[in-house]
Parts: structure tokens; sequence; C-alpha cells
């Protein structure tokens, strides 16, 4: 994020006394967040029509957030001052530290949070992590017991220093660490992201008021992977890239983070109520990441995707692609494997409605020689020997009800859909009984 806040020397015994900070509160709303922008009328004014939500600055300027109906978080405002903010619908919370190092950090991180929720029980607060991930994510989670999980990891600015120490580009390694632990946590999940892809150049201080002309494609990449893995809000770094540095104008990478914007306006609503159940990649797997088994109900197929499943409170299923090449459009489908259910419908979010709209279904055909897998004589005798029935020679239908009962044959359902460079469809899937099978041994 930005500067740190002062730091005050907390004893490692406070640990102990910190125990029991009291139940995390829930995020009021899909967070979209910048920082670093003055806020003048004019700019607190563009903040709003680029899409933002939640904004960073002092308590004085709540009336004017108002005015255009953001959110203010309030950096280091103090417990007193925020005694006398209790319960005000203008503000977001309170920033406390952002990125803790060290033990007397976490330590001071986990007073300071407490102060606030005793002095203002209404508002949250943020400790913001530094890409660190590993069990350090446990012991800030353990230390500081934050109202809700946030962590800065810029893969375009910073990635390259990341890939030289461990040899793996940061942005999925980064992704799993923090939503695992988010979600074993049971707390919300908020990332940092660049609104300027250029990398820092010492002695280059306005290169990154530049907008390089593949920008759109990689922010898009950054967001829409980070959605897949159950992300509840997007943390824009910095605002103030927004804005051309002569005229104070809406520049060109401000123009693009207020398109992504827009479509967040609409599929945060409906990605906040969601559980993330699963996170899954095709080829090429990033290290660290998963490739989904077998027998998961959704395949994806196609190179460079990215999917994550969610279930709403109402238990129905949702799916988000997400295209890994910022360079290459690339074609997604998604067969259904499913046992005595079948697809009822599945449904595209519009982005630019917030409409639902059904998307045709396709059968895929079953392709296998059945004449081939059903010959007792092309299976091992290793093979046969595992699966004899009661002591019994192998038939053909016992091999088919071996089948049905450890896999799920064809055919299956799918849907196609076009994705371009980056980019990412959120999906909802209904299901409804299927026709029951017979034993097939009878």
């Amino acid at each position: 994020m930005g500067p740190m806040g002062a730091w005050r020397t907390v004893p490692l015994w406070l640990s102990v006394a910190l125990a029991g900070l009291g139940e995390a509160r829930e995020l009021p709303e899909f967070m979209i967040f910048t920082y670093g922008v003055e806020l003048t009328e004019a700019n607190v004014k563009a903040l709003a029509e680029m899409g933002f939500n939640t904004v960073y600055g002092p308590a004085d300027k709540r009336e004017l957030c108002r005015k255009y109906g953001l959110k203010l978080m309030i950096p280091h405002p103090g417990p007193e001052l925020a005694r006398t903010l209790r319960g005000d619908p203008d503000v977001w919370g309170y920033d406390v530290m952002d990125e803790p190092i060290s033990l007397a950090q976490l330590h001071e991180a986990a007073q300071l949070v407490r102060a606030y929720r005793e002095a203002d029980p209404t508002h949250l607060t943020f400790v913001n992590l530094n890409q660190k991930a590993g069990h350090w994510i446990d012991l800030f989670l353990d230390t500081v017991q934050p109202d809700f999980l946030s962590y800065d990891e810029y893969p375009w600015w910073y990635g390259g220093i990341y890939e030289w120490f461990t040899g793996q580009p940061p942005l999925f390694v980064k992704l799993e660490q923090h939503r695992d632990a988010a979600l074993a946590a049971g707390l919300p999940l908020t990332v940092w992201r660049e609104v300027n892809t250029q990398r820092n150049i010492p002695g280059s201080p306005d290169r990154n008021w530049v907008t390089p002309p593949d920008n759109a494609p990689k922010i898009r990449q950054n967001i829409y992977a980070t959605l897949a893995y159950g992300a509840k809000g997007i943390l824009w770094f910095t605002g103030q890239l927004l804005f051309d540095k002569e005229t104070g104008e809406i520049n060109e990478t401000g123009r693009q983070v207020a398109a992504i914007n827009r479509e967040l306006k609409l599929l945060g609503p409906v990605l906040f109520r969601l559980r993330s159940t699963g996170v899954f990649h095709t080829e090429p797997v990033p290290d660290g990441s998963r490739k989904v088994s077998p027998d998961h109900w959704v395949q994806p197929v196609g190179e460079d995707l990215v999917i994550g499943t969610f279930r709403d409170p109402e238990r129905r299923d949702y799916v988000m692609v997400a295209n890994k090449s910022w360079q290459s459009a690339r074609k997604a489908r998604l067969q259904f494997r499913l046992f005595l259910q079948e697809i009822a419908a599945v449904e595209l979010f519009d982005r630019r409605t917030g409409e639902w709209k059904s998307l045709p279904l396709a059968p895929v055909p079953d392709t296998r020689d059945h004449n081939y897998i059903y010959n007792l004589e092309n299976i091992p005798e290793r093979i046969k020997n595992y699966i004899t029935y009661n002591h019994k020679a192998l038939t053909p239908k016992e091999l088919a009800f071996f089948e049905l009962y450890h896999t799920y044959p064809p055919p299956y359902q799918e849907v196609s859909l076009a994705l371009a460079p980056g980019d990412g469809e959120l999906l909802r899937v209904t299901l409804r009984p299927g026709q029951d099978i017979p034993d097939p041994r009878k």
C-alpha cells in the first residue's frame, strides 16, 4: 500500500493480553477502493464517476464523500476521534497499519485494533499485509485477529524480483495462499492491484503517469484472476496515477480502471454473497496451484484458463472462468460431469446490464471405444484382481457397474464462450434431478 503510520514499541508480552479481540465483522459491501488521491471536490467527484465506493482520507472529508456517495477510510485517526464517529454512515473504517513486518509491529497492530474496536465497535479496522505469505499469514491472523485479510502483491511492478529469488512468478502463488488462509479463518479477502503495469525504473519519476499500450489487458487479467479466487474487494494502487499530472483530468489509465470498475459495480454484489469452493487451472498449471480431478463436476477445457467455483446461500452453483493470457483471446469450454442430476440452465452474467442471460447447452458425445473398454481380454490381470466381484469371474455387466460406481462416464453437457485477453465471465449453473439409472448388472 502506501506510507506506514508511526510505530510505537510494544512489548512481546502483550501478545498474551491481546488474545480474544472479539469476533470479526463482515465487510459492508464489495469494496472498490483507492488510495493516494487528494480529496478535493473535483477529485472526489471524479473517483465516484470512475466507480469507486471507498476512498482514503481524513475525517473532515466525510461530508464531501457523502455528497458523491463514497465511504471514507480514515488513516490513523486515533481511538479518541474514532469514539466520536460511532455509527457514522459515511465512515468505512480506520486504516490501522500497513505492511507490518516485525513482531513488534504485529503486536502494535493488535493493540491498535483492540483500541479502535473498543472506541468504535461500529466500524472496521484495516491492517494490510505485504506479499510475504507462507506461515507469516497464520502468525498475522493469530496475533492481530483482523476483521478481514488484505494483502498487496503487484506482479507487474515487483513480480520479477520475487521470481528472481524463488524461481516462480508471484500472482497465483500468492492468491492460492491468501485465499486458503482467508477461508480457513472465515474472513473476507481483499487484494491490492496496480493501476499501471509499467515497471518502476530508478530516475524515472514520471514513467508511471504514462499509460503503456498493453496496460488494459494486463490489469484486466490481474482483476479477473483475483475474482476467480473469491476476493471480496479490489484495492487499486495508486489513485494518483489515474489523473493527468499536468491537468488533473482523468487519464487513459483512469479510463481503463473505470471500465473495469463499472463491471465490478454490477458483479460485486453478486460475488459478495458467494462462498468460494475451489480454484482450478488448465495447462499450464502454475506451481502451487490445482487442476481439476477427473470426477470434478465442472471440467474446464482450453488453454490458459483458471476457474473459480462458488455457491450462494441458496446452494446454487457459480463458475468464474478467466483467461490467464493477457496477450491472446481464448476459447473456454465447460463440461459438466454429473450423476443423477442434469443441467437445467447455464446463465452468463451480463456485466453491462447486470442481467443473467441463458447460454446454449451442447451435448458432449461419448467417443469411447466401447468394444475395447468392455472387452475383458483387454483388461490387465492386476486390474481384474482389483475388481473381481464376489470372487467370481468378471463379466461385462459387472465391468459396466464398476464404471458407473467409480467414474462419471459421458455423455456430458457443455457450454462454450470466448474470452478476450485477460478477461473473465461469471456463470450461474442451475441443476435439476436427472433420470435414475438402473443397475447395469441386472
